[in-house]
């Protein structure tokens, strides 16, 4: 008597097989949507930005998306770590990701030095960074002395602002005329 793998999540290379020990299931990072399949073709691949850990899933919903700050480029991919992180200066808040092309240069005024970056820091008050992709509070440029700013993720110098007449800054990286005193030794009274 010829018997019929039971299960959507199992295929049998055989001819004629009368036996289910003769059906095996897909392999992880694929699934089988219907019965009497002969062939390991016959398994579909998870597309790219995602993976599976099932054997014999029956359905694409095993498929789950690389987290976001990740991405993947794999067909068929069988675990998560298939899923590449975003380099540090970039960032991606997008699941399911299916290329490099995914993961955001920081802006100018923004880095991060994380790998996976969801979102990017922004430079401190009292800096700058013109250039885009930072991977380090380091790329963020100091005011230079005589000036000072309040401005958190500034993307240029002219956020530096020149002391008012009769005060004074020594220091570079000055954050805020509005706090001016020996505490934050920022735009001093001559």
């Amino acid at each position: 008597m010829k018997s019929q793998c039971l299960e959507v999540i199992s295929l049998s290379s055989l001819a004629g097989a009368s036996s289910i020990s003769t059906c095996t299931a897909c392999l992880a990072g694929t699934y089988l949507t219907s019965t009497g399949a002969t062939s390991p073709t016959s398994c579909t691949m998870c597309f790219p930005g995602s993976y599976s850990t099932t054997l014999g899933s029956p359905s694409i919903f095993t498929c789950q998306l690389c987290f976001a700050g990740s991405f993947s480029t794999l067909n068929g991919a069988d675990g998560s770590v298939a899923c590449s992180l975003c380099f540090a200066g970039t960032y991606s808040n997008i699941t399911g990701a299916s290329s490099s092309s995914n993961c955001s240069l920081c802006s100018a005024g923004t880095f991060t030095s994380s790998w996976g970056a969801l979102v990017c820091v922004p430079c401190v008050p009292g800096t700058y960074m013109t250039n885009s992709g930072g991977r380090s509070a380091s790329n963020c440029t100091q005011c230079r002395a005589g000036t000072y700013s309040s401005a958190s993720g500034a993307f240029n110098a002219s956020t530096c602002l020149f002391c008012t007449i009769g005060t004074f800054s020594s220091g570079t990286g000055e954050k805020s005329l509005t706090f001016a005193s020996l505490q934050h030794n920022l735009c001093l009274k001559c």
